[in-house]
């Protein structure tokens, strides 16, 4: 309705783009659980199943191995669409936290602004990270006469891919807590302020500690096929078990700042009113 004392369509408070974002990643961040747990559970049914093979002797057998990886395949397959949903969630969210970064005050849309950019450029080293790894790990040089594959050799391309993975993904590391800090880092109170960068320094430790475990791991390595498949089953379920501590130190947070623009707590600083 035309508001008499305002000129026609200038709204004193604005719809907050900010809340629609919050509740959109609020959203995409409770998927991400249901992600990261049915991400486990596969991880978990395949690489217990695999030295079963070895031994795998009847029908019986086989037909138990086969229903365990058809289990498997219909989780990855929930898996798939649930981190579908996870994504549009969080693009929608990004979106609109970006489009109201203005709603709460310069410093708040600097630090929207900064996630942004800590965005582009994680996806940048992850890209690169994988390149660079896979660069390392596929020498062409590892190939013998015979066709078959020096295996001292590949082990140790396969420890220096390792090396090399890790120190882009404690990089990587970075900028994504600090992605997960600064988008609602001025909507908390003083309290959790100080929760989200405990946060922030929980995800470090634990993506150093999945980093030393990835390299590790492959260093210690066996030529047995079996053995290296459960000891990379390993290295995978232990650094998501570890993030899950961090985010929900980080989906905490989010909960609390989305309750203070639901509850009125917060409001978005009003335009200023154009002249007549």
């Amino acid at each position: 309705m035309y508001n008499p004392y305002f000129p026609q369509g200038w709204q004193p408070v604005p719809p907050s783009e900010t809340k629609k974002g919050l509740g959109h990643l609020v959203k995409a961040m409770y998927l991400s659980l249901v992600v990261m747990a049915i991400a486990l559970v596969v991880l978990a049914v395949v690489f217990a199943s695999l030295p079963n093979f070895e031994s795998a002797e009847t029908d019986e057998d086989f037909s138990a191995l086969a229903g365990a990886l058809v289990v498997a395949g219909i989780l990855a397959l929930v898996l798939l669409v649930v981190g579908l949903a996870t994504f549009i969630y969080a693009l929608m969210g990004l979106v609109e936290m970006n489009r109201g970064r203005h709603e709460f005050g310069p410093v708040h849309a600097k630090r929207v602004q900064r996630a942004i950019i800590f965005i582009v450029l994680a996806i940048a080293v992850a890209v690169i990270g994988v390149a660079a790894s896979a660069a390392v790990s596929l020498n062409q040089d590892l190939w013998m006469g015979d066709g078959n594959i020096d295996w001292e050799e590949y082990h140790e391309s396969l420890v220096l891919s390792s090396i090399v993975g890790a120190a882009f993904s404690i990089v990587g590391a970075v900028f994504q807590n600090l992605i997960m800090v600064y988008l609602v880092v001025e909507l908390v109170d003083v309290k959790r302020k100080g929760y989200l960068w405990i946060g922030f320094w929980v995800g470090m430790v634990t993506a150093a500690i999945g980093a030393v475990l990835r390299v590790a791991i492959i260093a210690y390595q066996t030529e047995d096929a079996i053995t290296g498949l459960n000891q990379t089953g390993a290295l995978t379920i232990i650094p998501i078990g570890l993030s899950l501590i961090s985010f929900v130190i980080f989906l905490m947070c989010y909960r609390h700042a989305l309750g203070r623009l639901e509850s009125g707590e917060l409001k978005p600083i009003q335009p200023p009113m154009p002249a007549y």
